[in-house]
């Protein structure tokens, strides 16, 4: 299995064709890690990530968006 290690499926940017996506990297057996990169979007990776077999989530905090500092501790 090929794993993309850093994919933000989650975006709105995929709204469009999310689903599709999906599919192809099913049929195409690669795993991807949703990268989150402040709370909303962490929120987000986590959910497409307990949708989806073989996609897994991180969750973070870009750099570019120190000002909005979340707790770590709402994802466990």
């Amino acid at each position: 299995m090929f794993i993309d290690v850093h994919t933000h499926l989650w975006d709105r940017q995929f709204d469009a064709d999310r689903d599709a996506v999906i599919r192809r990297t099913e049929e195409a057996g690669i795993g991807c890690i949703q990268v989150g990169t402040e709370l909303a979007t962490s929120e987000a990776a986590c959910r497409l990530a307990e949708s989806v077999k073989n996609f897994w989530a991180t969750i973070g905090q870009h750099p570019t968006d120190t000002n909005n500092v979340f707790d770590v501790a709402a994802f466990e």
